[in-house]
């Protein structure tokens, strides 16, 4: 019983200074910011939070590593200051754009700043060509372009988006924005481009201020929404 319990114990103590050895690796310090860039404007993709991330592999350790993910904000800008020093290929994922094909190689330094900009290309642009507040009612119109009309998938709806913040998009106010959806099913070569698409937002809340904006999605693998820009409305 003697030589089990001296067994366990040299386990246990060789098992404490693993940790300890563990404990002294340093915490991740590369600093890794930059922003989204939309190649038909040259500003920053319009999109909402959560509307794309940055997919990492880093290459330093391993021929076959596994991704991380960095999130970008709504402004179309990126931050993240807990990264490991290394090499990195990173790619524009998950958003409403066309595939983007080759990655991006980023060396990180621990302690150092890295910046990066990345050019996507929208499915869609959203125009709002005309709005109209008539009391608690908002008709709102908007037409569609597409910067690449080859290969692109069907265009599936257009609807509008209501907040009472400037972080308006898919997810806001259920009753304004879902219910008011237009279907549209259809490959954008075939009229897309020159329907004016119409909705009407009835039953606004008065005395309330709110965003709105356009939104327009098509049949990819992550059916994310392009976005018009944000028009405020103030409901007598």
């Amino acid at each position: 019983m003697k030589k089990i319990f001296l067994g366990i114990l040299q386990i246990c103590v060789a098992l404490g200074f693993y940790a300890c050895d563990y404990d002294n690796f340093d915490e991740p310090s590369a600093r890794f910011s930059g922003r989204i860039i939309d190649s038909t404007t040259g500003e920053n993709f319009i999109m909402t939070s959560q509307g794309l991330e940055l997919r990492m592999w880093e290459t330093s350790w391993s021929d076959t590593p596994s991704p991380r993910s960095v999130n970008v904000k709504d402004d179309g800008t990126f931050n993240n200051s807990k990264l490991f020093g290394g090499t990195y290929d990173v790619l524009p994922y998950n958003g409403a754009f066309w595939p983007v094909r080759d990655t991006t190689v980023v060396t990180l330094k621990n302690g150092g700043h890295t910046t990066q900009e990345f050019t996507v290309t929208p499915y869609l642009k959203i125009n709002i060509i005309d709005y109209n507040l008539n009391g608690q009612t908002l008709t709102i119109s908007a037409k569609l372009e597409a910067p690449i009309v080859n290969g692109m998938p069907r265009v599936i709806d257009i609807q509008p988006f209501v907040a009472i913040t400037r972080f308006v998009g898919s997810g806001n106010i259920v009753e304004y924005s879902d219910r008011n959806k237009i279907d549209i099913n259809k490959n954008f070569s075939d009229g897309v481009a020159d329907e004016v698409y119409t909705m009407t937002i009835p039953d606004m809340k008065s005395g309330r201020t709110f965003y709105v904006r356009i939104g327009a999605r098509v049949d990819d693998s992550f059916k994310k929404h392009n976005y018009s820009e944000i028009i405020e409305i103030k409901i007598p």
